[in-house]
């Protein structure tokens, strides 16, 4: 199992920062064109990604748990019924609402500052495509098609969507130009899901009353995570101009780097647990082993973000967006948290402890909202931005809901995260900081070279403390000798 879980997030993970590189730049094209149409086009986006989890009611998670629970049970009948169940339902939701965004698009403009009708009629397509989408990428999961998935998803959708938006440019770069090309590319990629799965299931007639009550506890839930990216972009654009909105989206997606490796580990690690379950077997050493993983493999990308901000939003964004430094510093380490906090949030899924989830999400939203609502003012009248606040609003929001997810799930589970392990690769990545810290406050104005440097000198250090505080086992050993083909895992899940 701990063979399977990194072999395929190494595919996942591999692909998704090829997918991020592309998508950056995708960014990078429009925030350098013009900021105020990067601000819309931020806003306009948000709004649709926001609106995508609603549609899905918790459905491809459904998917992930439920197809893998039958799976464990060798009911391929079951599986089907689920499957079906949640593409008629998402297929019907999903052309409502795209219908309602295009046609009460002036309705949701008022809500802003500007005007922003045009371009909600544009993206509302997208509402139907993304979330059709995300049922088949959980398809493609569940039976563990994930080099299928990394090549449609991750790679030909990043590159299509790349490729037009540069033969638009050659036209004229505008918000129908970047509609367009995020359409098409959504829909080849639709299509390519669709074939790679097809043959993994057949529609059949019946209803999956479990998968869907399952499914709308934990769409809630995953409503309010969406929201925490999202709302405060939305609420940013109630008080203030495109600019300020340009400058936060481009600090929001940089520092939503940092969970690259969380995505990658926990795509695979919800359904691998779920069919351990069902057989009733441990799932302890999967647990902490890939929140070991996650905090090793995320801090370095944590430092370079927060100790060198300024100096990543220059050479990938210029220095219009300078102001966007501080909330990528702000953002880049609660985010550290709250990827350490993901792996227990799929526990808690995975036993079913949807009430507990609703109760935490409702919580932190209503926190996040209220939080947002007072700094962005706040923030508006001392610092002559709304972005600092809302970067704080937002940051607070991440943290406790970290904290209380790894709390309730080692009260179900009886398992703690934090032990010796994690502690040595924390004071690996503290050491290894100090004298990135100390240069930085004395070389002011440090160039692209030697930051290169910097944090190489970062890497050696940080790679010298792992070894030297003995942070990798014999397990880890095993598990990276598989990988490499040269010996199978004999590990036993410990209880």
């Amino acid at each position: 199992m701990l063979r399977h879980i990194l072999k395929s997030a190494s595919i996942i993970l591999g692909a998704t920062i090829f997918s991020t590189i592309l998508g950056y730049i995708f960014k990078i094209i429009i925030a350098q064109k013009d900021i105020e149409l990067y601000g819309l086009y931020s806003l306009t986006y948000s709004i649709i990604l926001f609106l995508v989890p609603i549609v899905v009611l918790g459905l491809n998670i459904g998917i992930l748990k439920y197809s893998a629970h039958y799976k464990g049970k060798n009911n391929k009948d079951r599986e089907n019924i689920a499957i079906s169940t949640s593409l008629k339902i998402v297929s019907i939701f999903s052309i409502m609402v795209s219908l309602i965004i295009f046609f009460f698009s002036n309705f949701i403009s008022s809500f802003f500052k500007l005007d922003i009708s045009h371009s909600l009629k544009l993206f509302s397509p997208l509402v139907f495509i993304l979330s059709i989408s995300a049922l088949f990428f959980s398809i493609l999961i569940s039976n563990k098609k994930i080099k299928e998935l990394a090549l449609s998803k991750n790679i030909i959708q990043s590159l299509l969507e790349l490729l037009i938006l540069i033969t638009i440019l050659f036209f004229a770069l505008n918000i129908s130009g970047i509609a367009l090309a995020l359409i098409l590319s959504n829909l080849i990629m639709l299509a390519l899901v669709y074939y790679f799965s097809k043959n993994s299931f057949k529609i059949q007639r019946g209803f999956d009353k479990s998968l869907v009550i399952f499914s709308l506890s934990t769409a809630f839930i995953f409503i309010i995570a969406d929201l925490l990216t999202k709302i405060d972009t939305i609420i940013l654009g109630h008080f203030v101009n495109l600019r300020e909105i340009a400058m936060y989206n481009v600090a929001m997606p940089t520092a939503q780097t940092l969970i690259l490796i969380s995505i990658a580990l926990l795509s695979v690690f919800l359904p691998t647990i779920s069919e351990k379950h069902s057989k009733n077997q441990s799932i302890k050493t999967e647990y902490k082993k890939t929140f070991h993983w996650i905090l090793l493999l995320t801090i370095p990308l944590a430092v370079l973000l927060i100790v060198f901000s300024k100096k990543v939003i220059e050479i990938f964004f210029g220095t219009n967006y300078y102001l966007a430094s501080i909330p990528l510093s702000i953002l880049a380490a609660t985010l550290l948290v709250f990827s350490l906090s993901r792996p227990s949030f799929n526990v808690l899924l995975m036993l079913n402890k949807t009430k507990t989830l609703i109760k935490i999400s409702g919580l932190i939203i209503i926190i996040d909202i209220i939080l947002n609502f007072i700094l962005i003012p706040i923030s508006i009248k001392y610092c002559q931005n709304g972005i600092y606040g809302a970067s704080i609003a937002t940051g607070i929001s991440f943290i406790i809901l970290s904290i209380l997810t790894m709390k309730y799930a080692k009260k179900y589970t009886k398992i703690s995260l934090f032990d010796k392990t994690t502690f040595k690769i924390a004071l690996s990545g503290i050491l290894a900081s100090i004298p990135l810290i100390i240069i930085k406050s004395i070389v002011k104005n440090q160039n692209l070279l030697e930051i290169i440097i910097y944090l190489i000198l970062f890497g050696i250090i940080y790679i010298s403390c792992l070894f030297v505080l003995k942070c990798f086992d014999e397990e880890d050993k095993k598990i990276y000798l598989a990988i490499k083909g040269k010996r199978k895992v004999g590990v036993e899940p410990t209880s």
